[in-house]
């Protein structure tokens, strides 16, 4: 009876095995048809996430994580392409130490089977960004097919007072007046907000400077700033009156804004996007995922 299990579950592998789309392979390890890593290209962008994948056919369906919107697949010539909107279409998000990993789940029905293969865009810190996982788990599960790194973007500008457009290059902003600036991560990944920290404004020369928001997001009064998460998680707004630093030839200069932004697991209730001015606790700090450094 071993023996004829054996041999049994010797001759389903060996079915599977040639049922496998060409240029693939069935892996004992995994249990499925993969594909071979040299037919495989992850390129992580900004804007797109892109899988170029060696699958000539015959296969019925191909889907990314259950989405509905911001898939897009194209067979060409020599493989399969897949485009993927990381705003329209949700992946799964993992903060580990010094990493926050977007994965993407490509499903493919093939003949009578569905093959699940995960590609992970991985953002890493540079050496001006500090990372804590803050001891969560990291990975996990089974190993990405193929990973590629990629660099999130946030955006400074200044705007009109009831932030509907950005103030033009030309527009100086003069003494007493009230400067309107959002920052915003350009990626709208749902798993990931952003926070404001801190705001510094500095001299061209960097030689002079004036906090006018603090850590941890402590507004100045005396050139009363205000700062509040703006219409969502992926953006803060700030304000404050425009000063100058007094100089002895009483000179003016063209003055700089610098904000330090945080990226955190959207689904903590206790992460450094979270925290505001009054919290007496400082163990949110331990929530800290990614940060940034940005200017104007």
């Amino acid at each position: 009876m071993l023996r004829f299990l054996g041999l049994f579950a010797s001759l389903g592998v060996q079915a599977f095995e040639t049922a496998c789309p060409e240029l693939w392979h069935f892996d004992e390890l995994e249990e499925s048809c993969l594909p071979n890593r040299e037919n495989v290209n992850l390129i992580c962008t900004a804007d797109l996430i892109t899988i170029e994948l060696a699958l000539l056919g015959p296969y019925t369906d191909i889907t990314v994580n259950s989405c509905e919107n911001g898939v897009t697949v194209s067979e060409l010539d020599s493989h399969t392409n897949i485009a993927i909107d990381p705003v329209l279409c949700d992946a799964e998000v993992t903060f580990e130490d010094g990493q926050i990993v977007l994965r993407n789940t490509v499903e493919i029905a093939y003949g009578k089977s569905d093959i699940k293969i995960p590609f992970d865009c991985v953002f890493s810190s540079s050496n001006l960004q500090s990372v804590d996982s803050s001891g969560r788990s990291t990975r996990r599960r089974r190993a990405a097919m193929a990973e590629s790194t990629a660099q999130f973007e946030i955006g400074l500008d200044y705007y009109d007072n009831i932030y509907d457009a950005t103030l033009p290059a030309s527009r100086r902003l003069v003494v007493g007046e009230d400067a309107f600036v959002m920052v915003g991560l350009k990626q709208k990944i749902t798993g990931i907000e952003m926070a404001v920290t801190n705001c510094t404004v500095y001299d061209d020369e960097y030689a002079q400077s004036y906090s006018v928001i603090d850590y941890p997001r402590c507004p100045d009064t005396v050139v009363n700033a205000h700062l509040d998460h703006g219409s969502s998680q992926w953006e803060n707004r700030l304000s404050y009156r425009v000063f100058e630093f007094v100089n002895d030839d009483m000179s003016t200069t063209l003055l700089k804004l610098v904000c330090r932004v945080i990226l955190c697991d959207a689904n903590s209730d206790t992460s450094d996007c979270k925290k505001t001015c009054t919290s007496d606790s400082d163990t949110s700090r331990l929530a800290t995922m990614h940060e940034q450094t940005v200017e104007n």
